[in-house]
This record gives structure tokens, C-alpha cells and sequence, in this order.
């Protein structure tokens, strides 16, 4: 008779991930100003990409990830490209 095999089940997750986002930008307030009447605005960029990475890690209903993006720049004014980090804590029920 076979004996069972004792296994201890962990609900530990662990992922890494990569996404990339491009979209056509038809308005942006805080770029292009006021819409009923004339006001200050910046020339912008029409079309906007973004590269995003990250690695989350977990326990049984409760993550913690870590995401950071790249954006191109928004307007033509802009020295240089945007990067900025994010950090998720969620509970899943």
C-alpha cells in the first residue's frame, strides 16, 4: 500500500509583468486650456505610449505590487519623458 504523500500547500504568489499602452490624446484639459473660452495652453503631443513593469507578491487575499511607468513626453515644450513608480496593496474577498 503506498503511503500519502505529505505535501504542504503555501498560498504564496509571486509574478512579474510588462505592459505597453499608445493612445490618441483628441483633448487634455490641463494641456490644451479651457473649452468655452479662450486660456492659456501648451502645444501637445497627439499620440501618448506608455511602458509599464512590475512585480506583485502575495498571501492568500493580500498583494502587494510595484509598477513603474514610462511615458513619452505629453507636450512639446516637455525636456524630457515622464517615469513614475506606483505601489497597490489590495485585499481580495
Amino acid at each position: 500500500m503506498m503511503e500519502p504523500v505529505n505535501r504542504k500547500i503555501t498560498n504564496w504568489h509571486f509574478y512579474t509583468f510588462m505592459d505597453t499602452d499608445g493612445r490618441y490624446v483628441a483633448r487634455n484639459f490641463f494641456l490644451d486650456g479651457n473649452l468655452f473660452e479662450d486660456s492659456h495652453s501648451v502645444p501637445r503631443e497627439d499620440f501618448v505610449a506608455d511602458l509599464r513593469f512590475g512585480v506583485a507578491v502575495g498571501i492568500r487575499s493580500f498583494e502587494i505590487v510595484y509598477a513603474y511607468d514610462i511615458r513619452t513626453k505629453e507636450h512639446e515644450l516637455q525636456d524630457e519623458h515622464n517615469e513614475f513608480g506606483s505601489l497597490i496593496l489590495s485585499w481580495k474577498y
